[in-house]
């Protein structure tokens, strides 16, 4: 998996989730050039079944580290769903990777309050993959 299928899959993302009088990236958005190697990352899905993202070799994966308790994931998650129920398929996937320590059942819970239901559940209790891939954040 590349950054540029990533980056691209990103790109269309702001690209209709931004107004039109909006020009350029935002602050924060680095491009990386030349496009870097996604370091790879082990995560589980909603049955505790172990992933990586080579399981999704092949599709343009928007990959989205998000957490129940994060307030704006509130707005986005549902904004996510509806993205991978349009185009979500064999050439795409949105890959929403939880980063709750409370396991599967807070983020089912937490997808029932919110509408989520095209999304899959994945999750990385111990947040490894957040420290590998250097998306910190803040609560």
């Amino acid at each position: 998996m590349t950054l540029v299928k990533l980056a691209i899959a990103l790109a269309g993302v702001l690209l209709v989730a931004r107004p039109a009088a909006a020009a350029g990236p935002p602050s924060d958005f680095a491009i990386s050039e030349p496009p870097a190697a996604v370091p790879e990352i082990s995560f589980a899905d909603g049955a505790g079944h172990p992933k990586t993202l080579a399981d999704f070799s092949g599709k343009v994966v928007l990959l989205n580290i998000w957490a129940t308790w994060c307030a704006p994931c509130r707005k986005e998650m549902p904004t996510l769903d509806r993205l991978q129920a349009k185009l979500g398929g064999s050439d795409f996937e949105v890959v929403a990777l939880s980063m709750d320590r409370g396991g599967p059942d807070v983020v089912k819970k937490f997808f029932a309050e919110t509408g989520v239901t095209y999304l899959a559940l994945n999750i990385d209790s111990s947040g490894k993959a957040m420290f590998t891939l250097g998306a910190l954040g803040s609560r």
